[in-house]
């Protein structure tokens, strides 16, 4: 009888299985794939393995001898080392000749996703196994790793020993690496699309590293991708698209510094509830959660609040991988002009690996909201934004009306009016339905509009929210967006202008609202806000059950006016602008090119939207 070894891998995890061993001890053919491995390595920390003869259950003897303990170490940082010694015969207990009663099982911390060759050393009793029978019964392994046959490290107990060393690299690991074909992606608005060559989900940096050495082998152009919330094709490509939902681990918490690091494949949603068991919080966060760290910054996600800037401002250090596979550390002191650049990076410097973020102590925001008209609010710009930390306010066209949202830092407890009924059968799923209903009646929209800013809108309410879950709102259905950002003071103007035209253009008819916010200078060289107090005007359309409504004409004038008044735009977001509009907004356009040229010579991180912005 040949004894045979059957490995089997799961969800990054190894699983092997004695079969056909001889007499005294074997596994039934029926434990394969019973989910009932003989070994399972999955952790650092690995507990002993105790094998009990079916025969022996009296006998401590035998259960003392059955099996030398297993033991584990690191080797490096991502490979563990396991050593297995199965003795096939125990001499101190006559008649314990058949198999085990239970399956050793090895248990502890999970590791899986680091863990990249396997060693195991079964040891088996007498020289009468010839190695070419071993090796014809491995033959099945061999499609799973290297097989060899080694004389034993040390002198073994009397009679002889066939000593079997056996390497098996993660084959999980592997086919992630190859990749899946015929991967469609949709953005979550279902507006851009694309299907790439080939889609992968790296469960290490070691293997994001062989992506790129395998792109850069066949001359393939590589696309990080977050959690496609981006209103635009930023990530589409027809070679390698890259999600790193996997990389998504806090990786140090610095309490004295209030700074913690984590992969860029970490949501922020993960990222709020992490800190919140820490006494921490964002200073500042986007009006979307469910979005990667790493694709967060690399478009410029903002929210509102003059004293504070776009998400990105809060990053003091991150990691970069090169298209060359060179990991860079960078911050204000180490590589500090790329560490700028990267800070809004648009996937087009490298891989973003890990990021460190300024943290504050965790707070509560009270959110006031009350209505005011368009012209008052404008007049009071000034006030509004110095009574309110966090200032903004929602414009609903075709009307003089807008609600105004004041957030602040508080002490007072919790306090919520949200409800399922005004929050998604009435602010969702009624609203959706007038609007799709709208599209065969343009001239409802208006009438629309009116209505949902006195049923929802013209209230004055107040709440108190943990400060994630205040910055934070529901997109509802798809939709179009659009967002610029202009210097400050041209707020009034440029609103003034849009309401001007949509007043005079009665057959345009938009859906509400256009949200105002505002954003503090800063130094990232594509900011949107790079060196100006900016405030952001966002443009709707909703597309009601997945339904196109016109929207080229607002979209047109939107543009022209925010061009008209030094605007700049939102990354994330679709625009006609090209490499001449953004030399001409954006004063350190050209230095990020020469840092972009530099880090990717070849261009591996382009596709049609960077080429459009850099050529």
């Amino acid at each position: 009888m040949e004894l045979g070894f059957v490995a089997r891998v799961h969800d990054g995890q190894l699983s092997a299985h004695l079969v056909n061993a001889p007499s005294p001890i074997g596994l039934p053919r029926d434990t394969i794939g019973s989910g009932k491995p003989s070994i399972e390595l999955s952790r650092p920390v690995i507990h002993y393995l105790h094998y009990r003869h079916q025969e022996c259950q009296e006998h401590s003897s035998c259960n003392k001898s059955a099996v030398t303990p297993a033991t584990a170490s690191h080797l490096g940082d991502s490979l563990l080392v396991s050593r297995l010694s199965l003795p096939l015969s125990c001499s101190r207990v006559p008649g314990c000749d058949r198999t085990l009663s239970k399956h050793g099982l090895i248990k502890a911390p999970r590791i899986s996703k680091r863990i990249q060759k396997i060693t195991v050393l079964i040891i088996v009793p007498g020289n009468n196994f010839p190695k070419n029978r071993l090796q014809k019964s491995f033959s099945e392994l061999r499609k799973l790793g290297k097989l060899d046959l080694k004389p034993p490290p040390s002198p073994e107990p009397s009679g002889g020993w066939a000593f079997l060393c056996l390497e098996i690299c993660n084959q999980g690991r592997t086919s992630r690496v190859q990749g899946i074909e015929g991967y469609r992606f949709r953005n979550w608005a279902n507006t851009y699309t694309c299907q790439p060559e080939l889609y992968f989900e790296p469960l290490s940096v070691e293997e994001v590293r062989q992506i790129l050495e395998i792109a850069q082998q066949r001359s393939k152009r590589v696309k990080i991708v977050g959690c496609g919330h981006s209103p635009s094709n930023i990530v589409c490509t027809d070679d390698y698209l890259v999600q790193l939902s996997h990389l998504n681990k806090l990786l140090k918490v610095d309490k004295e510094k209030q700074q913690v690091t984590v992969e860029a494949g970490m949501l922020l949603s993960d990222l709020n509830e992490e800190l919140a068991l820490l006494g921490l919080a964002l200073s500042n966060i986007g009006a979307v959660s469910d979005v990667a760290i790493g694709g967060v910054i690399g478009t410029g996600t903002h929210n509102t609040g003059i004293q504070h800037g776009i998400l990105a401002t809060q990053v003091v250090a991150l990691t970069l991988m090169t298209a060359a596979g060179e990991i860079l550390d960078c911050s204000e002191s180490v590589n500090s002009e790329i560490f700028q650049a990267a800070r809004l990076h648009l996937g087009a410097l490298g891989v973003i690996l890990s990021v460190t973020i300024q943290c504050v102590p965790a707070f509560r925001i009270e959110l006031q909201q009350f209505p005011q008209t368009l012209t008052e609010v404008l007049n009071d710009l000034d006030t509004h934004l110095k009574q309110s930390e966090y200032f903004r306010f929602l414009w609903f066209p075709h009307t003089e009306k807008t609600t105004v949202f004041y957030g602040n830092h508080t002490d007072k407890p919790i306090k919520t009016t949200s409800n399922w009924l005004w929050d998604y059968a009435v602010g969702y799923y009624l609203l959706e339905l007038l609007l799709w209903i709208s599209t065969l009646f343009p001239r409802l929209v208006p009438w629309v509009t009116r209505f949902f800013y006195w049923l929802v809108y013209s209230a004055k309410v107040t709440q108190v929210k943990r400060s994630d879950k205040a910055f934070t709102c529901e997109c509802l259905f798809k939709q179009h967006v659009s967002d610029w950002a202009i210097p400050i003071n041209k707020t009034d103007a440029a609103l003034a202008q849009l309401k001007e035209w949509l007043d005079r253009n009665t057959d345009v008819r938009v859906h509400f609202p256009v949200e105002v916010r505002f954003v503090r200078a800063d130094e990232i060289p594509l900011s949107p806000c790079y060196k100006q107090d900016s405030c952001f005007i966002n443009i709707i359309m909703y597309r009601p059950y997945g339904k196109e409504v016109p929207r080229m004409r607002y979209w047109a004038k939107y543009e022209e006016i925010m061009r008209r008044n030094g605007g700049r735009p939102h990354w994330a977001k679709a625009n006609s602008c090209v490499h001449k509009d953004f030399e001409n907004m954006y004063p350190a356009f050209q230095n990020f090119c020469s840092i972009r040229e530099k880090l990717d010579p070849l261009g591996m991180f382009l596709n049609n939207f960077l080429e459009k912005a850099f050529f």
